[in-house]
């Protein structure tokens, strides 16, 4: 999340969440995260940061991550 004014917010998030959709990824925009879905998820952060930085200097960033294992039972 860049650390700026309001207003200035906007093109920054709007880039981003153009960037997201072009990857296929599964996601969701709420009012103070996009939450993402899928092993592209975590190679996507990257390039989030790299748009940030592109449009602003000063971001601050909060990643929180689930894993899932599916464990089969040998017979």
């Amino acid at each position: 999340m860049p650390v700026v004014s309001e207003e200035d917010i906007y093109p920054i998030v709007d880039k981003v969440i153009e960037y997201i959709k072009s990857t296929g990824v599964k996601y969701v925009v709420g009012p103070m995260e996009t939450t993402m879905e899928g092993e592209l998820c975590y190679n996507s952060r990257k390039k989030i940061r790299i748009i940030n930085f592109e449009m602003h200097k000063d971001i601050l960033t909060n990643n929180l991550m689930r894993y899932r294992i599916k464990i089969t039972q040998l017979k």
